[in-house]
């Protein structure tokens, strides 16, 4: 069970959703230099928006050690500390490597302290008889208020505190508070870390041995921790697994191109490969959705690849795993009908939507599976199936439908009665064939057969199989993503997506051909590094670089809501 995590304002958890975007730093001097690292992280944007969290960039922890006022031991250093939860741990096996594995590096901790020790002025027993909340806000008063080495956390951190007593472990309002019985526990540390970015707890679709509501029922996600599959994470007790497909999704991490959605290509069905979500380097999508719900097009199934290695090596086997993403952003791994752990031979079967998705192959040697996705060809909601002819499966307005039907009643009555220079089918004046398929010789007026023509090209976007589900991300109307990187989510003008290509189609002529100060991708003169997302190393001008670091900012504000 997931230990000592009490309910904050006796609710499930209240979370906030951080974003920390690149801080704009032009470094002055020589033709094309620029800074490789801010000094000066940007201010986080907070947004109690729980279906879309989308982090990228820096997320610096302020890791605070505390002790009570009646317990003086101190039971670790600090750089205990800074080789768990900071880049100080990089390659260490830690909770810094954990992160930027799960997020294939689209978050890193720049910037990340650690502080202390500080003494709080309770005592361990006055600190019982406070909420979490509190317990964690007297850490922080603690390091402000130091007489030696005081320290204000900074607006755009996230906070760690870590205390000297093994009392209580978890996270109230994004923040997380771990004591002296956790500290080696990668995994529920990832999981309450989980909880700083703006994540909820993963769930199954039926009981779970963890809770009845399926609460901490999905083995293969870190949200779902401590009834999860882990494995020995070197100096810590346990680690993994990594994140759900679904939260992956969420969070921006995904490429984009990889994320399949069944009817992009027209299509009720298609046979697919999935490459491992722990192995990014395999060919293939690495998610794919499957939506049903004709009320709600952020109602869906996802199925990804897991393989049991790396994070996920604690799992049973390597599987294929489907879960149900409910609106609102949760994710229910399917765990009846055949569930969890989809093999070859297998298929899932959702007969009330139409739905099944089979397992045909799975190569652990190149981290592969196939599955087969089909769909019901339903309408979105307000919209029918037009069957202006047998098979016309088009989605139209109820009315529209109702004049297809009458049209049809009174073909006859619209024809030449003695055929004509169209045969059979030649139509009495002022009527003209309809036309709504190739072989559809229905007469009617102009305006009706003109419908026809409109509604038969808005087919797609009507249809719930219409490949225009774009997940958690999604920008409000009038915005786009900005694809500068492959897992670029950030909604801008069209305008500025259209810069942001040709930027990249200009990044070999904008570098210095032989390098420079800031190695192979130093910029010539008058041009700085993007930064639109970590590692974006392409050159462009300030304006451009200033753009982007303004669309970062508003990055949440633009996702719809759902």
């Amino acid at each position: 069970m997931h230990r000592h995590h009490t309910i904050f304002a006796s609710a499930r958890c209240t979370l906030v959703v951080v974003i920390a975007a690149s801080a704009l730093f032009l470094q002055s001097g020589g033709p094309g230099r620029v800074a490789a690292q801010a000094p000066a992280l940007a201010p986080a944007r907070r947004l109690a928006q729980a279906a879309a969290p989308l982090v990228f960039g820096h997320t610096p922890w302020a890791v605070l050690l505390c002790k009570f006022s009646d317990q003086p031991q101190e039971p670790q250093p600090p750089s205990y500390f800074a080789q768990f939860m900071t880049d100080a741990g990089a390659g260490a096996g830690g909770l810094y490597d954990y992160w930027h594995d799960v997020s294939y590096g689209n978050i890193d901790f720049a910037g990340s302290v650690v502080k202390g020790w500080y003494t709080e002025s309770v005592t361990l027993a006055q600190a019982r008889a406070k909420s979490r909340y509190d317990r964690i806000s007297d850490c922080i008063n603690a390091a402000s208020s130091a007489a030696v080495a005081p320290y204000t956390v900074p607006a755009n951190y996230h906070i760690a505190v870590m205390v000297n007593a093994a009392f209580d472990a978890g996270s109230a309002g994004g923040r997380v508070i771990l004591d002296a019985g956790s500290w080696d526990d990668l995994s529920f540390a990832a999981h309450e870390m989980g909880h700083g970015y703006g994540l909820d707890h993963s769930f199954s679709s039926g009981p779970s041995g963890c809770a009845d509501n399926g609460e901490y029922g999905d083995a293969w996600d870190i949200m779902s921790a401590m009834c999860v599959s882990t494995r020995h994470a070197g100096p810590y007790r346990d680690g993994g697994p990594g994140l759900a497909g679904p939260y992956l999704d969420r969070m921006g991490w995904l490429p984009i191109h990889r994320v399949y959605s069944l009817g992009q290509e027209g299509t009720g069905s298609a046979t697919i490969t999935l490459a491992a979500l722990n192995h990014p380097e395999a060919a293939g999508s690495m998610l794919a959705k499957v939506p049903f719900d004709v009320s709600n097009p952020f109602h869906y199934y996802t199925v990804e690849f897991r393989r049991a290695t790396g994070w996920d090596a604690g799992i049973p086997r390597d599987t294929v795993l489907i879960h149900e993403v409910r609106p609102g952003g949760h994710s229910y791994l399917i765990t009846d009908n055949g569930g969890p752990e989809w093999q070859p031979g297998q298929t899932f079967q959702d007969a009330a939507h139409g739905i099944s998705i089979g397992v045909g192959s799975i190569d652990s040697a190149s981290s592969t599976a196939t599955v087969t996705l089909t769909g019901a060809d339903y309408c979105v909601q307000g919209y029918v199936w037009r069957e202006a002819t047998a098979g016309d499966h088009v989605c139209v307005t109820p009315q529209t439908r109702a004049q297809a039907s009458a049209d049809n009643g009174q073909a006859g009555a619209h024809r030449a009665p003695n055929g004509g220079a169209y045969g059979p089918d030649t139509c009495l004046q002022g009527y003209v064939w309809r036309e709504a398929t190739p072989t559809d010789h229905v007469c009617v007026t102009l305006q009706t057969r003109a419908q026809a023509s409109a509604d038969n090209g808005q087919a797609a976007p009507r249809r719930v199989l219409s490949g225009n589900n774009y997940g958690p991300n999604s920008c409000t109307q009038g915005y786009v993503w900005r694809e500068a990187t492959a897992a670029d989510y950030v909604c801008v003008p069209p305008q500025t997506r259209a810069q942001a290509a040709a930027d990249n189609g200009q990044a070999a002529a904008h570098r210095a051909p032989n390098g420079g100060a800031y190695g192979p991708d130093t910029c010539l003169s008058g041009y700085v590094w993007r930064e639109a997302t970590l590692g974006d190393h392409v050159c462009v001008t300030p304006q451009s670089r200033a753009q982007a670091a303004a669309d970062d900012q508003q990055a949440l504000s633009r996702i719809a809501t759902h």
